[in-house]
Formats: C-alpha cells, sequence, structure tokens
C-alpha cells in the first residue's frame, strides 16, 4: 500500500506527520511512502534526513491582507497544482494524508480530481486557512482539541470530523529526566528552565530571557533555543545560561528534565509538553496561537503571557511567581496533561490503515463482479 503525505512551511505542520508516520511502519514496514513538499523549503531538508522519499512542488501562500505577493503567489499555487497532479498521476497512493501549511492546497485539489482519498489534520484550535480551503475534498478531517467542533458551523464538515489529539514522536516521549538534568545542572536541587521559540526561534522570547538574566538565582538554570539569531545571544552565555540554535537528539531528555517551559503556542509543541507532564509558559503569536493558549489558560492549565501583555516585568513577575511555587508547577503540569490526546499517532495509523483495507476489499470485490 502507497501513501503519500503533504504539508509544510513550519515544524508543526511536518514533526507530527512524521509521528504518523513512525506509527504506519511500526504497524507494518512493507507501507511504501513519500512527502510532497515544497521545493527548498523546510520540509525538503527535515524529510531528506529521514530518508523518505521527498517530491518537491512549487508553492505560494495566499495571505489575507493586501500584498502584490499574492498575485505573484497565485501563479506559484498554479504551477504547483499540475506539479502535484503529475507526481500523484505517476505514483498513484492509496491515500492522502495532509498535515496543512499552504504547500498542501495543490496536493490536496490534485488528489481530488484523480479520485484519491484524502485525510487532513489540524493541529490548532481553529481550522487554518489551508486546511479550510481543503476540507470541502477531505473525507476525514482530524482535529487536536475537542472543541474545535465547535467553531466549525459547515455541517458537511461537521459530519467527517474526527477528535484524534495532535501525533507526538514516539522519541519525545522517551525521554530521560536524569540525563537530561545530569547534562545541564551542575546541582540536582537546581531548576531547570527550558525556552524554546519554534522552529524558527523568536526574538520577542529571546529579549525577555535575556532580560530576565540580571534578576536570575544562581539556582536558576536556562537552557534556551535562540534559533535563527543565535549569535546575538551567544555573548550571554555563563554558568546559569545556555544558549543553543537548536537541540536535536538531546530535546527528548531536555523537556523530560525541565521544571519549567517558556514557549510559543504551537499546538505541536503543547502536545509534547502535555504528554510529558510540564509547567508551561505561553508566549503566543497573534492567531491561531493565541486561540490555543486562551483555550488552555481558560482552563487553568498554563500561564499565557498575550502579546500585548508580553512586556519584561509580566515576564519577571510569572515567572518568579510559578518559581516559587513548585505546587503551582505540579497542578498545571498535571491539568495539560489530563486535557491532551496522548495516543493521537497510533490512532490516526490505525485510521490509515482501516481506510486502505476497507478500499482494497471494495477494489477485489470490484474486480470479482466485473468478471
Amino acid at each position: 500500500m502507497k501513501v503519500a503525505f503533504t504539508g509544510g512551511g513550519t515544524g508543526g505542520h511536518i514533526y507530527p506527520g512524521l509521528a504518523i508516520i513512525e506509527a504506519l511502519q511500526a504497524t507494518n514496514t512493507s507501507f511504501d511512502i513519500f512527502w510532497i513538499g515544497e521545493i527548498h523549503g523546510m520540509e525538503e531538508k527535515i524529510i531528506t534526513q529521514t530518508h523518505l522519499p521527498f517530491k518537491g512542488i512549487h508553492a505560494g501562500k495566499l495571505r489575507r491582507y493586501f500584498s502584490l505577493k499574492n498575485i505573484s503567489d497565485l501563479f506559484k499555487i498554479i504551477r504547483g497544482f499540475f506539479d502535484a497532479y503529475a507526481i500523484l498521476y505517476k505514483e498513484r497512493p492509496n491515500l492522502l494524508f495532509s498535515k496543512g501549511g499552504f504547500v498542501s492546497v495543490p496536493s490536496v485539489w490534485a488528489a481530488w480530481i484523480l479520485r484519491i482519498p484524502i485525510f487532513i489534520h489540524e493541529s490548532d484550535y481553529k481550522l487554518g486557512l489551508a486546511n479550510r480551503l481543503s476540507a470541502p475534498f477531505a473525507k476525514k478531517i482530524f482535529i487536536s482539541f475537542p472543541q474545535t467542533i465547535d467553531q466549525i458551523k459547515r455541517p458537511s464538515w461537521r459530519e467527517k470530523i474526527i477528535y484524534s489529539g495532535s501525533p507526538v514522536r514516539a522519541s519525545l516521549k522517551q525521554g530521560n529526566r536524569f540525563k537530561g538534568r545530569k547534562r545541564w545542572l551542575a546541582k540536582e536541587n537546581q531548576t531547570l528552565i527550558l525556552v524554546m521559540g519554534g522552529s524558527q526561534g523568536a526574538k520577542a522570547i529571546n529579549d525577555l530571557i535575556v532580560g530576565y538574566l540580571p534578576i536570575k538565582l544562581q539556582e536558576e538554570v536556562f537552557v534556551h533555543q535562540t534559533g535563527l539569531l543565535h549569535d546575538q545571544y551567544q555573548s550571554y552565555a555563563c554558568d546559569g545560561y545556555h544558549p543553543q540554535a537548536y537541540f536535536h537528539d538531546e530535546l527528548a531528555d531536555l523537556i523530560a528534565a525541565a521544571d519549567i517551559i517558556v514557549s510559543r503556542a504551537g499546538a505541536g509543541a503543547i502536545t509534547e509538553f502535555a504528554i510529558m507532564q510540564k509547567s508551561v509558559i505561553l508566549l503566543p503569536l497573534l492567531g491561531h496561537q493565541s486561540e490555543n493558549a486562551k483555550w488552555l489558560d481558560d482552563q487553568h492549565a498554563v500561564e499565557v503571557i498575550y502579546p500585548k501583555q508580553a512586556n519584561q516585568e509580566n515576564f519577571n513577575t510569572i515567572l518568579k511567581r510559578l518559581l516559587s511555587n513548585p505546587s503551582q508547577r505540579r497542578h498545571f503540569a498535571k491539568t495539560l496533561h489530563n486535557l491532551i490526546k496522548d495516543d493521537a499517532d497510533s490512532f490516526l495509523a490505525s485510521a490509515i490503515i482501516q481506510e486502505l483495507t476497507a478500499s482494497s476489499k471494495i477494489s477485489l470485490d470490484q474486480q470479482i463482479t466485473n468478471r
């Protein structure tokens, strides 16, 4: 059986898809899987490192504000559609699974024309633009938050929705707290604060962390993913502050070791922290991230500093309050864990297998009938 995956633009559209692929391959290594993404996009770099076949297409982005780039990108989207059509026509997968992002839309449209069944998955609290453009053509729409269905008014979409949760790679679930703390702490009784700004880093978060350093106590140790702007923060490195551009194999142990995590509010990251039962301070971007964060804030599962409140004074106050209150940290960690479904990777792999099995049986029955 052959399955095509598509999605990209950010790690939140890529890593959950890889988690599903891991679960599929753990069930049956005979699956023929490939990924459709943007030529020279982030997904190409990440997917090729996994040794999965990568099929590149041209991609454009539809912005929800006036921009001349919308005109040029429209031609890229059209070209991307024909790229995707050619790939899918040649490969003829039994199913297309879309993780969203602007690059996924041409593949979904091409798959629909070729009568290839389409599954889409939404990581955020509300359907993103790419998934709204894809939803009419999807056979099933999987969501990460149960309340997402309340945001969808079209009956034809609602009847296709299934609550699955957001997939997380198995490797991240296997983090070793002892190894992580031994790597980063000089003393076991120190408090480890992990700072993550998403796959591109986040200058606003980076600056808040650097601004906090003058009042940092000796028992507070920061391990900070700075992203693309790493060189600007390397000069602040000291015994209690460790800036690093990116984390790789050590990330699972680091998340397990952290007492507090400061992060953006991407749905994939939230799910990872929930499964690992972490106490989290979210600094969301406007849009989907703020919607993700607000839902968790309303459930008293996290601390949230919204964009208009993200100044140094507020950040220092909230971080100090959480650092001084271990019982509150435990409450946040437990509440967040209980809100998030933690078996989405295997759930979605099973849904794919059921679809492939059913379509295979229908195809066989048709062959028998036609004889």
